[in-house]
């Protein structure tokens, strides 16, 4: 999204990154993807493994904040009319770094009720040092929204020692830990909701919380009663302790 991408925002800076005006355009982008890969104009190597019916949408930061909108969380424009941006063609999204009640919600006015109109499935990814634009609330804002949508089907992944900028690899730099549990957790995700596979959805249903245990991280499944009590991280189950 070349309009509010990081070099957009060292030329424009985060703010006039960072608006409506891009998160239209950023959602007409989605569906201009969406087209080329239904006419097979993304290359062959791509139409001959893609299946155009079975698609999901993951983003980090502003990335997530548009799965969010493209999910059903209503976007209004300066008259109050809400802007068409949802789209039910998505099975299941993932928003790494999402954001609840902080600043960049807040910028698009994207409210606690708008969140309970996401009922498809969604898995939400954030570090406990993740505390950019939290509005001074951290990283407990990154979990306002697995708590505040309406799907049966959520799940949220906390991965210990994990800032905003470890999401993206910039500059090439990974961190082993974070794309270990982001990328074994996608798949896993995607793999249940794109390809109907039990096994990893038994996994996602069963073994997700003492797998992540294993790396000092925690994860959250289902609706929120069911969960037990986010533990602080002096608190986290040890290695030994985890079946998964």
């Amino acid at each position: 999204h070349l309009g509010s991408d990081w070099t957009a925002c060292l030329r424009r800076s985060p703010l006039g990154a960072f608006s409506k005006k891009e998160l239209v355009i950023r959602v007409s982008e989605i569906e201009l993807a969406l087209e080329l890969l239904d006419t097979g104009k993304l290359g062959e190597h791509i139409h001959q493994r893609a299946n155009s019916d079975r698609v999901a949408l993951m983003g980090h930061s502003f990335g997530a904040l548009t799965a969010q909108a493209v999910a059903g969380v209503p976007v209004h424009d300066p008259n109050g009319t809400e802007i068409p941006l949802m789209n039910p063609r998505f099975r299941a999204f993932i928003g790494m770094s999402p954001y609840g009640e902080a600043f960049p919600a807040q910028r698009l006015g994207m409210t606690r009720d708008g969140y309970a109109k996401i009922r498809r499935p969604v898995l939400f990814v954030s570090g406990d040092r993740d505390d950019l634009w939290t509005l001074g609330r951290g990283s407990r804002t990154h979990l306002d929204p697995f708590h505040w949508v309406d799907s049966l089907e959520r799940y949220h992944l906390l991965i210990k020692d994990t800032r905003h900028a470890d999401f993206s690899e910039m500059f090439g730099r990974i961190k082993k830990r974070t794309a270990l549990l982001v990328n074994s957790t996608a798949t896993a995700f995607l793999d249940s909701y794109l390809k109907n596979d039990k096994v990893a959805l038994d996994y996602l249903k069963s073994e997700l919380p003492f797998a992540v245990a294993r790396h000092q991280s925690w994860a959250f499944i289902g609706k929120p009663e069911d969960v037990s009590p986010m533990l602080p991280p002096h608190e986290a189950i040890e290695p030994s302790e985890s079946r998964g």
